[in-house]
């Protein structure tokens, strides 16, 4: 089998349409680039971890998993100490790994017998789909943690054809790299080394010898990714006393009508990002029995249907997201790109004298129809999903919200003293810029609330996801210096007290007062009174 360099080898209008898509990509995730009110959560932990305090959200405290994304904090970690800009280094490395994954679902394309032309179809959705570049300069994990399930599963497909040791070895890696990134990569393990040992296993029983080398050229490195991803594991509970991270336990136990809530963001997302396709789909099944079947590697279309189906299962039990551009998604996108492409190939391959109009018919809907959803035009004619930001309009939302939270962070900078402390619910970008101690009300740094957590709405699982969870009698005996209760810029500071819940109301009204500070925005063009709770003996304190 010819090497990765080799099979990307292109004839010269192969290889202009690949530079175009790639810079297309690039001008995309540009367009739409906003570091992410979450991405701040991992940059602070950076910073302590960076500072010698360990995996602690606030210094002094105990250890809480409030992250997800193990290997993404260690890179940023690693930028701090080399003195590089934490947001502005992970933008760039997203949008790398970005077109590392253009690069193995290409190649992928190669493998499967496409011409090099053909094979920038999948690639070209992904460059005109607003959540592949949206999350690629969000300053989040999701796109690198998409880079290593991609090259895993590339590297098992071309194992499946050769039953080579380097592959295994190559697939088992980006597994290991995958897992460290998100938890959700032990899954994708499962699946990929499931196929990896089914494959060697049938193999060695049709060869004659039936000695089963081929299995052990596989059991080997995905015994040694276990092993090491176990260690992980164990660490990882021990350090923080659970087995999966916080977040998991703050985000979940809606039961029932979390998976429903799940279930409508996986809809909506269908919607939106595969129906576009659903002509190029139908084409597909229309010519199915009317081609011969391509070489592709064996159970190709299972591996990466499994994926797809399995991975969405997941997000519709976890009761799916509310950030902009269906962030949950974005890992299954080249998968479902990749079967899109084999529906067009086999189209492009039909004996109907016009189906290779059909064909690019097809491929102008699904790229049109993906492209607009990251257009201003899309708030005009989509309606914005109840229990999420949207996609343009969610990006724009996000930007807002960043840009807001990063002008009380840095007040709180300058008025907050030593020693004193924020409670919030948004505890991104505030704890970032602040640098003060911050308390998550809604428990994502916070294990008590995470566990123990009343919701706020209805019932668990009908709220805005992550945000339903909190324990206000147990954030108020905190005693925090500040209450931040609002992130809106008044015409004049607030007369009084606002009522939060009737559980502290009394204590609030008794042991704190409303602080307001004219602030000026000038990202968003805004300005106004800041107005927050501060502790009525907050000058009698020792600190």
């Amino acid at each position: 089998m010819s090497s990765f360099a080799e099979r990307l080898r292109l004839d010269p209008r192969a290889a202009a349409l690949c530079g175009f898509t790639a810079l297309l990509f690039i001008a995309h995730s540009v367009y739409l680039a906003c570091v992410t009110e979450d991405a701040f959560i991992t940059f602070r932990y950076a910073q302590n971890l960076f500072a010698g305090n360990g995996f602690v959200w606030n210094v002094g405290e105990a250890p809480v998993e409030g992250y997800t994304n193990f290997l993404w904090l260690l890179i940023s970690t690693g930028v701090l100490a080399m003195g590089a800009d934490v947001p502005a280094a992970s933008q760039w490395l997203g949008v790398v790994a970005s077109i590392a994954v253009m690069a193995f679902v290409y190649d992928f394309g190669r493998l499967l017998g496409w011409t090099s032309r053909f094979a920038v179809v999948p690639c070209l959705a992904l460059a005109c789909s607003g959540p592949f570049a949206t999350w690629a300069t969000s300053g989040m994990e999701t796109n690198f943690f998409t880079c290593w399930i991609v090259g895993a599963t590339y590297f098992c497909a071309r194992f499946l054809t050769t039953f080579g040791a380097r592959d295994a070895w190559l697939s088992s890696g980006c597994l290991l790299l995958a897992s460290l990134t998100r938890p959700e990569g032990v899954m994708i393990a499962g699946i990929v080394g499931g196929a990896m040992l089914l494959s060697s296993a049938n193999h060695s029983g049709a060869s004659k010898q039936g000695s089963g080398t081929a299995v052990a050229r596989c059991l080997v490195p995905l015994a040694a990714y276990a092993v090491l991803v176990t260690i992980y594991i164990a660490w990882r509970w021990s350090y923080f006393g659970y087995p999966l991270p916080n977040t998991f336990y703050a985000k979940t136990g809606g039961g029932v009508a979390q998976a429903i809530r799940g279930t409508q963001y996986a809809g909506l997302f269908a919607l939106h990002f595969v129906f576009p396709w659903a002509f190029a789909i139908g084409l597909g099944v229309w010519a199915r029995g009317r081609t011969q079947a391509s070489d592709a590697p064996r159970g190709f279309a299972l591996l990466c249907a499994a994926i797809v189906m399995v991975y969405t299962g997941y997000i519709c039990a976890v009761g799916g997201d509310y950030m902009a551009m269906y962030r949950f998604f974005v890992p299954v996108l080249p998968f479902i790109y990749l079967l899109t492409g084999v529906a067009l190939e086999r189209a492009s391959r039909a004996t109907a004298a016009s189906s290779g109009t059909l064909v690019k018919v097809a491929l102008f809907l699904g790229l049109v129809g993906t492209g607009f959803h990251s257009t201003p035009i899309e708030s005009a004619w989509v309606a914005k999903p109840e229990l999420m930001h949207g996609n343009y309009r969610g990006v724009e939302l996000e930007r807002w919200y960043v840009n807001r939270h990063r002008v009380i962070g840095e007040f709180f900078a300058h008025y907050g003293k030593p020693g004193e402390s924020l409670a919030t619910g948004a505890i991104g970008a505030v704890a970032y810029y602040s640098e003060l101690s911050v308390q998550d009300v809604h428990g994502i740094t916070d294990s008590h609330i995470a566990h123990h957590g009343r919701a706020q709405g209805d019932s668990l699982g009908t709220g805005l996801p992550g945000h339903e969870k909190a324990d206000y009698p147990y954030v108020f005996g905190k005693k925090p210096t500040f209450y931040m209760f609002s992130r809106r810029l008044r015409e004049r500071p607030l007369p009084g007290i606002p009522q939060l819940v009737p559980e502290v109301d009394a204590l609030v009204a008794r042991e704190y007062k409303v602080g307001s500070v004219r602030l000026v925005d000038k990202v968003n063009g805004q300005s106004g009174y800041f107005s927050f709770l501060e502790r009525r003996d907050r000058n009698t304190i020792a600190r």
